[in-house]
């Protein structure tokens, strides 16, 4: 996908967000959420998100299924508008009022999936170690 063409997307994902955004302002805000209705906002332009890109990424394997092999190496441009999409929705849920609560938890998921993937990353190179050394034909000339 090009540069011009995720650009694009990303800037109409804004705009859709934007009004999902206007649109729930129209509807009756619950009691409880009435002190806080930015936040009742953000939670259901987030939860349009969640809800409409779950279905997406779903699609992007039914289209594409080689992604299920190599989800780095095989992708569609499908899945790159996924992920555009995404990125408006980030952008435009980190602006103004509440910003820091939009951003901690993206802040603390990308830091959890880099651990997770580090110490996948450590196991696997000691499972494969470990099947290298008692493998019988090793041939490292320790024997």
């Amino acid at each position: 996908m090009e540069l011009n063409s995720v650009l694009l997307t990303a800037g109409g994902s804004i705009g859709f967000f934007k009004l999902v955004n206007c649109g729930v302002r129209k509807l009756p805000i619950p009691v409880s959420a009435c002190r806080n209705a930015w936040k009742w906002r953000n939670i259901c332009t987030s939860f349009t998100h969640s809800l409409m890109t779950g279905i997406w990424a779903v699609l992007c394997f039914f289209v594409h299924p080689q992604m299920a092999e190599d989800l780095i190496g095989t992708h569609s441009v499908f899945s790159h508008a996924l992920v555009s999409v995404s990125i408006g929705e980030c952008v435009w849920m980190g602006r103004g009022k509440g910003k820091g609560y939009v951003s901690c938890p993206h802040i603390v998921l990308r830091s959890w999936f880099r651990m997770k993937r580090n110490q996948a990353q450590e196991v696997f190179s000691r499972v494969r170690n470990t099947l290298l050394v008692t493998s019988p034909n090793n041939n490292t000339g320790d024997n």
